[in-house]
């Protein structure tokens, strides 16, 4: 449920993107590499089709990702 819940938040956050016509695709991967930690990878494809490629590697200690 916590991943699930993860990358719902993450693919919320970033759909102004989508909104606003700055990517055309948002694509979140969510996984548990150590008990206490999620990662998240983030694959934001641009309207030019330069794709924006992002690893957080401790999603719950950043305050501000993106």
């Amino acid at each position: 449920q916590t991943l699930r819940d993860a990358q719902r938040y993450c693919e919320e956050a970033l759909q102004w993107l989508l909104a606003d016509d700055l990517v055309t695709q948002v694509q979140v991967s969510i996984t548990r590499p150590a008990a206490q930690k999620l990662a998240a990878h983030v694959l934001l494809q641009r309207p030019d089709g330069d794709p924006i490629d992002l690893t957080i590697d401790d999603l719950l200690q950043v305050s501000h990702a993106l």
